[in-house]
């Protein structure tokens, strides 16, 4: 169960996030009209407000782990995970709430691609159960080093398993924020500014 608990602390911050930025950036469209801010201001409102609810499930889990005994110094890297996980979902959902104003059936389909990757995403199993190879594609891979597995995995090796994640781990999370980070500027960038007249 405290095994389950960390991936879906993960995971409902992650969702949260994209439909809180996404209903956040839609929501403020007539102050948009009338005075100018970044457009990515009400995603990372909606952010830090959905971050307040997981910081509450996220110290919850901690004093299960402690109360069970099960604590080890690789917690001390846990602040340098949240860090670049908050990164990436404040990107990803940045990205996707002005893109939504443009496009206004994505909202639609990024609920879609939440329900799907859930599943897609080692939560309520563990990568153990994924076959190596699937029709000829190397299934367990893909799913392994999906930007969201690999988070939810560390997540849970620094804290439940008391292991340090492996260096390729923490690479592909520094990409992974990277790449969503330079993404989101340049979608702000090209289309963040004239968001009023679309709202």
């Amino acid at each position: 169960m405290v095994w389950l608990f960390a991936g879906l602390i993960a995971w409902t911050f992650f969702a949260s996030s994209i439909n809180g930025g996404i209903s956040g950036l839609i929501g403020t469209g007539a102050l948009l009209k009338k005075i100018y801010f970044p457009a990515y201001a009400p995603v990372l409102g909606a952010t830090v407000a959905v971050g307040v609810q997981s910081m509450i499930e996220l110290g919850i889990y901690v004093t299960v782990l402690i109360f069970l005994g099960n604590v080890g110094w690789s917690w001390l890297l846990l602040p340098a995970w949240a860090a670049l996980f908050v990164i990436f979902c404040a990107s990803v959902a940045s990205v996707l709430a002005i893109l939504n104003v443009l496009v206004r059936d994505l909202a639609h389909l990024v609920a879609v691609a939440l329900q799907l990757g859930f599943y897609a995403t080692p939560i309520i199993y563990s990568l153990g159960v994924i076959p190596v190879i699937f029709h000829g594609i190397p299934l367990r891979g893909i799913i392994k080093w999906s930007p969201m597995s690999v988070f939810v995995e560390s997540l849970r090796d620094l804290t439940y398993g008391r292991t340090v994640t492996s260096v390729a781990a923490w690479a592909a999370m520094i990409v992974s924020a990277a790449v969503a980070f330079w993404l989101a500027a340049l979608v702000n960038r090209r289309f963040g500014g004239d968001l009023g007249e679309e709202l």
